[in-house]
C-alpha cells in the first residue's frame, strides 16, 4: 500500500528521532562533543564511519557506508559522524565524493520501473527507497528497487478510473465517479475516495472548487432550463462558442462548458450535438 503523508511523517520521525535533552552531569553537551572532536581531529571523525546508510541520502545514523567518502565529509563536518548523517551531510557527500553519489536523489528514470542509473526522478520516493536500500542510489535502480517503490510510493499508484455516472454536483453514494469526465478526473486526482468508494459531499465540494462552470448549469446544454436540449439551445451555444484556449466563458455561458475547462470549444460541441440527436 502506498505511503500517505501521515505515514511518511511517522517514518521521518523514526529516521530522525527527536534529540534527547542532556541533563547536567549526564555527559558532554553537543557543543562540548564538537570541541572534543576538534581536539581529537581525524580520530573522532573516523569513529562514526561504520553506518550501513547511504552517503548520498540523509538517514540519521552516524557516518555512512563508504569509508573514504565518510572520512572526507566528517573531516569538514564532524557532527555527521558524531551525531547523525543529515541531508546536509549528504549534500557534502555529493560535493566531495566524486562518483560515489552520481546516482543520488533525485536521479534520472521513473521510480516505478528499473533502469541502469542510480536514484529516480521523484525526490521523496527516491529518498524513501534509498534510505531502505542504499544500493538503489549507489549502484543502480534495479527491479528490486522498483518493486519496493511500487509498494510504498504514492507516485507509483495507478490513477483512479472514473466511472462516468451520476451528477458531479450531487452526493450519489454508493456511486463512484461522475458523468463529466474532465471534472471527474480532476476530483479523483485530488481525492481517490471519490472514484474508489463513493461520490460524497466532499467530492461535490471539490468539484465546486476545481471544475469551472460544472455546477452553475443544472443540465449541460439546456440554456433555457426547459428540461430538454433541443433546437432552441443551438443559438445560445453558438453565441457562447469561443474556440480552444479562449477562456473564460462569458457569464451565462456555463451550459456550454461540458468538460469544465472554462472554454467552449469542439470538445464541448461534440457532446452537445450528441444530446441534440437523442
Amino acid at each position: 500500500m502506498a505511503i500517505n503523508f501521515v505515514q511518511f511523517m511517522c517514518r521521518l520521525i523514526l529516521v530522525y528521532p527527536a534529540p534527547v535533552a542532556v541533563e547536567e552531569g549526564d555527559g558532554p553537551s553537543l557543543r562540548e562533543t564538537s570541541m572534543i572532536a576538534e581536539t581529537q581531529g581525524g580520530v573522532a571523525a573516523t569513529f562514526g564511519c561504520f553506518s550501513n546508510g547511504s552517503c548520498c541520502v540523509g538517514h540519521g545514523g552516524q557516518g555512512c557506508v563508504d569509508l573514504t567518502c565518510c572520512e572526507n565529509v566528517c573531516g569538514v563536518n564532524d557532527l555527521c559522524c558524531l551525531i547523525g548523517w543529515t541531508k546536509e551531510c549528504a549534500s557534502l557527500a555529493v560535493t566531495l565524493c566524486g562518483d560515489t553519489c552520481a546516482g543520488s536523489c533525485p536521479g534520472d528514470g521513473a521510480c516505478c520501473e528499473s533502469h541502469t542509473g542510480g536514484g529516480c526522478d521523484d525526490a521523496l520516493c527516491c529518498g524513501l527507497v534509498c534510505n531502505h536500500t542504499a544500493s538503489c542510489c549507489e549502484d543502480g535502480w534495479s527491479q528490486t528497487c522498483a518493486d519496493f517503490a511500487n509498494q510504498i510510493c504514492d507516485v507509483c499508484d495507478e490513477p483512479p478510473v472514473c466511472l462516468l455516472e451520476g451528477d458531479c454536483c450531487a452526493d450519489h453514494q454508493p456511486g463512484v465517479g461522475c458523468e463529466r469526465e474532465n471534472c471527474c478526473d480532476i476530483v479523483c486526482q485530488l481525492d481517490s475516495y471519490c472514484c474508489n468508494v463513493g461520490w460524497d459531499i466532499c467530492c461535490v465540494r471539490l468539484a465546486l472548487d476545481n471544475c469551472p462552470n460544472i455546477c452553475e448549469c443544472e443540465t449541460f446544454g439546456d440554456f433555457d432550463v426547459n428540461g430538454a436540449v433541443n433546437l432552441r439551445d443551438i443559438a445560445a451555444f453558438l453565441a457562447c462558442f469561443t474556440g480552444a484556449g479562449n477562456s473564460p466563458v462569458a457569464p451565462g455561458c456555463e451550459c456550454a462548458d461540458y468538460d469544465a475547462d472554462d472554454d467552449a470549444d469542439l470538445d464541448d460541441f461534440v457532446p452537445f450535438v450528441a444530446l441534440l440527436a437523442r
